[in-house]
């Protein structure tokens, strides 16, 4: 699977955190594709391949997962659909920062 990476490596080493636009934690060349979505053209890629789909779940870290099991009816289901570009919730909602 290609994805292009927008991120400094291990800024989460610390402290796990959910996505958001904190541009602090986004490289320079990010922030430029992330603004005109240059990093999703990767996924174009992805999805011809069959390896993913337009909308679907967000690959989420460990930590959350857990959390996300607890609390939302059937969230252990979620990796029985194929992962995507764009979730529901950012089609809905756009940046979420927690379980509500």
């Amino acid at each position: 699977m290609i994805k292009f990476k927008t991120i400094y490596v291990n800024i989460e080493a610390n402290r796990p955190k959910f996505a958001d636009k904190n541009v602090s934690r986004i490289t320079r060349i990010g922030q430029i594709s992330k603004k005109f979505h240059l990093d999703e053209l990767s996924q174009i890629w992805n999805i011809l391949k069959g390896e993913i789909s337009f909308i679907g779940p967000r690959p989420e870290q460990t930590i959350f997962v857990e959390e996300f099991e607890r609390e939302i009816s059937y969230y252990n289901l979620m990796p029985l659909v194929k992962p995507r570009i764009r979730g529901w919730e950012q089609i809905h909602k756009g940046y979420l920062a927690g379980l509500e």
